[in-house]
């Protein structure tokens, strides 16, 4: 039935993708022109939309062959799982020489090789290149608000919204202990939240551990 829907719906999926194939060289072999260039863009959307019917068809068609004989114990579903494995089974590979590896020791090393090198970085620290073609989307209103210096204000509306009884840092204090002596730890702690925006690191001595 999915057979014969498709012919009537579609014609012949395969011929019609090796005709516009055809079609598509004999356009590339010309000469350029707009009219070509034209029919080329037409002919490359219908064979990718032949292409895609095509890969349905044939995915539906392998849904409904394993429905009917893929629980069973038949030659289908033998050939099906011998395929599986000869599909995902790597038997050689070439390497940038152009050379086949065949044992599978060599295989592995490799693969370990390749990919060690593509994730590796050198390291490099100028990105002007890369960011100079990136758009700009931060104004320089927004950037100075961002780069400003932390004001006491905002450090102790910080302070003040830790929760009073929550468990304590690694200094050993609750947000109640800051609440209640701010008029005294205020100065410091704000000279100390300052200090580590500015060098991008705590100070051994700013918290002593409790644990």
């Amino acid at each position: 039935m999915l057979k014969v829907w498709s012919k009537k719906k579609f014609g012949n999926n395969k011929d019609r993708i090796n005709d516009l194939k055809a079609q598509l060289s004999t356009i590339q072999n010309n000469p350029f022109s707009n009219e070509g260039f034209k029919q080329e863009q037409e002919i490359k959307k219908e064979l990718e939309l032949t292409l895609l019917r095509e890969e349905m068809y044939q995915h539906q068609r392998s849904r409904l062959n394993w429905k009917k004989f893929g629980d069973k114990n038949t030659a289908f579903f033998h050939a099906v799982v011998t395929q599986r494995r000869q599909r995902n089974q790597l038997l050689q590979i070439k390497d940038r020489n152009g050379s086949w590896i065949k044992e599978e020791r060599g295989i592995n090393m490799h693969l370990y090789r390749f990919f060690s090198d593509l994730f590796k970085s050198s390291g490099p620290r100028d990105f002007s290149s890369v960011l100079d073609k990136v758009e700009c989307t931060v104004t320089c209103e927004m950037n100075r608000n961002l780069t400003k210096e932390t004001t006491n204000v905002e450090i102790k509306e910080a302070a003040f919204q830790l929760g009073s009884l929550k468990a304590p840092g690694p200094d050993g204090f609750p947000g109640y202990f800051y609440h209640q002596f701010w008029d005294i730890v205020g100065e410091g702690v704000c000279k100390a939240v300052k200090r580590f925006f500015a060098e991008g690191f705590s100070s051994k001595n700013s918290i002593q551990p409790t644990w």
